[in-house]
């Protein structure tokens, strides 16, 4: 049986990188988008899960994307985050290829 732990978390989105931060036992989510009519919004957003709450961390990672790759180096303890895909001005999506800690 499910129950609903906490409300207060990440908006709803789609395309988000998620990783396991097992040296702080947290899940870390980031980016994602969601549309707005017809028009895509990307997020660049940084959450964490304790097993209990939600909390936003700061405002100062990687650029808004989407569908980026996450996993955690357990040997470096080191959240890593690789490429995505972010939406230009012009309308048209950009593949990433940078790699982030």
């Amino acid at each position: 049986m499910w129950t609903q732990l906490d409300d207060s978390g990440p908006a709803a989105r789609s395309g988000f990188g998620i990783a396991s931060d097992t040296t702080r036992n947290r899940v870390v989510l980031f980016g994602g988008f969601t549309y707005q009519g017809e028009q895509q919004q990307f997020f660049g957003d940084t959450w964490e899960w304790d097993g209990t709450d939600w909390t936003q961390q700061e405002e100062t990672g990687p650029s808004s994307r989407s569908i980026p790759c996450m996993t955690f180096d357990s040997v470096r303890g080191r959240t890593v985050l690789f490429g995505g895909i972010r939406l230009e001005a012009t309308d048209a999506d950009v593949n990433l290829g940078d790699t982030l800690e």
